[in-house]
């Protein structure tokens, strides 16, 4: 019986020195966060969707779409881009751009654009190879998806006021993207 104690005080002490020998030196830990709050510096800030509301401008003109190299098509208050180009979209539109330009390039280049929708995703990008959604410096702009919010019931609402079944990159600062 005396052999049972020492046997499972060394037992203990081995499992004790085994784990510690696992273990990370203090300086390569990462140091603890207050309740994993993650700390944000001056420049994190910068561009954040947040400050949209007090710099928002509102935009009235008519919507319109200017492009070079490209082709789209208008039927109601929905947009179609349908071949590979760049697109310069300005003014307020309450409706719907949508791309589908299968294997092609498509750069949307908002200067002063305002696009909401309450049916569908504002801006779909359906299909194409590669869509990049850029912001021209010194202009505002916003992309609004009005739909309610998804919920256990309807499950068809909501999803995102960019919604892409293709690459995408945005490019520019301060663009809103909004969603319930």
């Amino acid at each position: 019986m005396k052999k049972m104690p020492f046997l499972m005080i060394s037992l203990l002490l081995s499992a004790t020195l085994a784990l510690a020998s696992c273990s990370k030196p203090a300086s390569d830990r990462m140091p603890e966060k207050e309740d994993n709050k993650i700390e944000q510096t001056e420049t994190d800030l910068e561009g954040k969707a947040e400050d949209a509301e007090e710099n928002r401008v509102k935009i009235e003109e008519e919507f319109s779409i200017e492009t070079a190299d490209g082709s789209y098509t208008k039927e109601g208050n929905t947009y179609l881009i349908t071949a590979a180009g760049e697109y310069t979209l300005s003014g307020k539109l309450v409706g719907q751009v949508k791309v589908n330009a299968p294997d092609q390039k498509v750069t949307l280049q908002l200067v002063g654009a305002s696009i909401s929708c309450s049916t569908a995703a504002p801006v779909f990008l359906e299909d194409a190879d590669k869509v990049e959604i850029s912001a021209k410096k010194d202009t505002y702009n916003e992309i609004l998806d009005l739909r309610e919010a998804k919920s256990e019931e309807n499950e068809t609402q909501g999803g995102g006021a960019v919604t892409a079944k293709c690459d995408l990159s945005f490019k520019g600062e301060r663009l809103p993207l909004r969603s319930r």
